[in-house]
């Protein structure tokens, strides 16, 4: 089996230890992501268009048919003010959560396009974190709580390496290629770095002078 593909990280510090890696897979997403990005938002200016008519015909008293703003001829059924009102407050609310998803949307494909990961080791404190621009994703564990640094090699995947990071989500994080034994739970982290990867960076991390490192499985 050919090792895996490096995803290309940076160390961008020795001290703390801080390394880099450029979100360059799992762009396969984006035409699905894209078109429903599209379908989002023209599903939201239907919302709001929907709304703005609403809040117009309560305000003016009319409470004929949605869309209609006048009794017509062909106006064959009255609503309730109430329940026009009540209309109004599921459209807002679908409006709300509309707009609650697209920025979860967006957030997913900046982070396909230009996210990145970073992983930093410091004397008391493990910051691994998803970044995108204005935005922040991070998880934070202590030194001290732990017991043991591994190298994550699954072998009931065959290439696990080359499709794990195909499906790292920016707030889902995904498994990574480096291990912790961390209290009483086994986490992964890196979530865009190969086994291959996480091995050199380990054994770097070994040497780094600011720490006493817990025992390292490489």
């Amino acid at each position: 089996m050919p090792p895996p593909i490096s995803t290309g990280y940076v160390i961008e510090s020795e001290y703390p230890f801080r390394f880099v890696t450029p979100n360059s897979k799992g762009r396969w997403l984006l035409p699905v992501l894209l078109p429903l990005l599209l379908m989002w938002g023209y599903f939201e200016l239907a919302l709001a268009y929907l709304l703005s008519r609403l809040i117009t015909n309560v305000l003016n008293g009319h409470t004929v048919l949605i869309g209609i703003t006048e009794e017509t001829s062909k106006t064959f059924l009255r609503i309730n003010p109430v329940f026009w009102v009540l209309v109004l407050g599921i459209t807002a609310s679908l409006l709300f959560l509309g707009l609650v998803f697209g920025w979860f949307l967006m957030q997913e494909i900046i982070w396909r396009l230009v996210g990145k990961e970073c992983i930093e080791i410091g004397r008391d404190r493990i910051v691994w974190s998803h970044r995108i621009p204005l935005s922040s994703y991070t998880k934070t564990y202590s030194v001290e709580k732990l017991q043991k640094l591994k190298v994550w090699r699954p072998d009931f995947v065959s290439h696990m390496d080359l499709i794990r990071p195909t499906f790292v989500f920016y707030r889902g994080m995904g498994a990574g290629a480096i291990e912790l034994v961390y209290e009483t739970q086994t986490i992964q982290i890196g979530s865009l770095i190969s086994s291959t990867d996480a091995e050199v960076l380990l054994k770097r991390l070994q040497k780094v002078e600011y720490w006493e490192p817990p025992p390292v499985e490489i």
